[in-house]
């Protein structure tokens, strides 16, 4: 059963539709990666979970419950990180987190505070001023807000944001974490490479739509990959493959690329078939990757 489910969602601002009937689910459990191009509609769609806006039309499901008629009690379950975290910056960061502890419902203890530090990598620096932080600290500071309730499920919005390559890792560490001790976790990103490291399942949008959604196997599986050789002698190639199945596979040559659309199962014998006639290989590389999908999908439809 779904954890959250979204149904026909739609809103225009004025004159622009920033979603257009938009409909997913998200399973329990999973990192779920939600994807598109800026002005898609993901942070739209993200504000409209969080009720931070209201949609036109659509329904919004948490937990089996209709968000409009049981706020309260699902947002007590769901920890989010929306854009950049604010906090008192003259204060440290233990206060912040124990002054935002006092707005919970739930009753949190100074050791699970002190605990939540050290599990975001503030130990030791927890009573310094939020000032003195850098972005990447403040990101961590904002991940320990996030799970002060303990939820249930954590939506995070472009969480890697202006963070340098050993803090994307660390947060993609954190976020496997997470998914380790039973969360869910919604993630929005302009870094593919990552959502492809993490999702278990995601959407693409555009323009307020869903152009694909499924699991990861589903999209980026070994059917249908687009393979690319490198060879010694291209210009033989097409009086080669004349008559032979290859050729329907044959999606053309760029410089000594050449390119085939096959299953993975496939690569072998194409290459013995290229390596009998002759043609030299260099190098083969294959593997259907997120960016080459993404691309294909809004790259022609995005305004």
């Amino acid at each position: 059963m779904s954890i959250l489910s979204v149904k026909n969602l739609s809103k225009t601002y004025q004159q622009f539709k920033a979603l257009d009937n938009l409909s997913f689910d998200v399973q329990p459990g999973q990192i779920y990666g939600l994807l598109g191009p800026n002005g898609a509609g993901k942070s739209t769609t993200m504000r409209c979970l969080l009720t931070l806006i209201k949609p036109d039309v659509g329904d919004i499901l948490f937990f089996q419950k209709e968000l409009k008629e049981n706020r309260r009690e699902i947002l007590n379950k769901v920890g989010y990180l929306i854009e950049k975290p604010d906090f008192y910056n003259y204060l440290s960061a233990y206060n912040n987190l124990k002054l935002l502890s006092k707005y919970s419902t739930n009753k949190i203890e100074d050791k699970a505070i002190h605990s939540l530090i050290e599990k975001v990598g503030l130990k030791g620096r927890e009573n310094d001023a939020v000032k003195k932080y850098s972005h990447g600290m403040k990101q961590r500071l904002g991940l320990a807000q996030v799970l002060l309730n303990n939820p249930d499920l954590i939506i995070l919005d472009e969480p890697n944001t202006g963070l340098d390559p050993q803090g994307i890792v660390e947060l993609r560490d954190f976020i496997f974490e997470l998914k380790n001790e039973g969360k869910t976790v919604i993630l929005s990103s302009h870094i593919l490479h990552e959502i492809e490291q993490l999702a278990d399942s995601m959407i693409i949008i555009n323009k307020g739509k869903s152009v694909i959604q499924g699991s990861k196997e589903e999209l980026l599986g070994e059917n249908n990959l687009h393979v690319k050789i490198e060879v010694e002698h291209p210009t033989q190639l097409e009086k080669i493959l004349l008559h032979t199945h290859w050729q329907n596979k044959y999606k053309g040559t760029h410089d000594t690329i050449i390119s085939f659309d096959i299953e993975k199962k496939e690569i072998a014998h194409l290459v013995s078939f290229l390596s009998e006639n002759k043609i030299g290989i260099v190098a083969v590389s294959y593997r259907k990757k997120l960016e080459e999908l993404y691309m294909s999908l809004t790259q022609n439809t995005n305004a």
